[in-house]
């Protein structure tokens, strides 16, 4: 996996730096930061929250702010029924 580098410009950095303060959150922790080659998963103590970093690989591209939001709703799109079942699931217990 070859990753082109790309300068997506200082917006990227500063939300990621925002994301990683325990007073972005509320509840006074800081996240746990979870990183991959594409991402950076936030982990509260509630929610989930990933942040696509700017990359250009054989297999995707998000090297510019529109791919990643466009990949962030394609898979919302996927993800919202899986979420339904299991929110029904939980609800049930």
């Amino acid at each position: 996996m070859n990753a082109t580098p790309i300068d997506d410009g200082p917006g990227w950095h500063h939300v990621a730096e925002f994301l990683r303060r325990g007073e972005t959150y509320g509840d006074g922790g800081a996240p746990e930061a979870i990183e991959t080659h594409i991402s950076i998963v936030f982990l509260t103590q509630q929610y989930a929250y990933k942040l696509k970093k700017p990359a250009r690989y054989d297999f995707l591209d998000y090297s510019t702010a529109w791919a990643r939001r466009r990949s962030e709703e394609h898979t919302s799109e996927l993800q919202s029924p899986m979420y339904l079942v299991c929110r029904l699931l939980l609800e049930k217990k």
